[in-house]
């Protein structure tokens, strides 16, 4: 089952591409640092597929994950970590994992699908979401899902001034959403 509303191989290639694209970005601001470096990533092969670099290892294991094509990878949190601190994390800012700005950098592919994989987790752990968090993975926007509430096509409980969905009834409703054809 697929869990996140337009994640196919076409979205994960241009994520890659993506996160590229950021590194040769920050490999000419190095050599503003020091001058003639150059650094290449070095492509891996993993189970026969080659990969442009490490990450995108990682990354394709996560996806297949996230599609339904494979199990949870068991250290899957430290994956997401890594990633985490590899792309966000700022020395000049004194940015860290924990000081993430989820709403910037969701709109980013990478951000996106790592948002997207710790809400799956979540999912899988039996543990409520929000609606903020359903209306991510499959694409709606918040009211879209306050409404389907409304209309009794979801279940859900406000909670202080946030909407919490059970487990089941939102993996139920991503199902209805991601995997039909509309």
């Amino acid at each position: 089952m697929k869990y996140v509303k337009g994640l196919d191989e076409k979205y994960y290639g241009e994520m890659i591409v993506e996160i590229d694209q950021k590194f040769q970005a920050l490999h000419a601001k190095l050599n503003l640092y020091c001058p003639g470096l150059h650094l290449m990533p070095t492509p891996v092969t993993v189970e026969g597929v080659q990969y442009p670099y490490p990450l995108a290892a990682q990354i394709r294991e996560i996806y297949l994950y996230m599609i339904g094509q494979r199990e949870m990878p068991q250290d899957i949190v430290s994956m997401l970590e890594s990633i985490c601190s590899l792309i966000w994390e700022n020395n000049f800012l004194n940015e860290t994992f924990f000081t993430i700005d989820w709403l910037k950098w969701e709109k980013t592919l990478i951000g996106r699908f790592v948002r997207c994989t710790y809400i799956r987790i979540t999912l899988d752990a039996g543990e409520p979401i929000t609606a903020k968090q359903l209306a991510l993975m499959t694409g709606l926007t918040p009211a879209g899902i306050v409404k389907a509430i409304n209309t009794k096509r979801l279940h859900g409980r406000k909670i202080k001034s946030e909407w919490s969905i059970p487990a089941e009834d939102a993996t139920t409703f991503i199902w209805k959403h991601v995997n039909t054809s509309r």
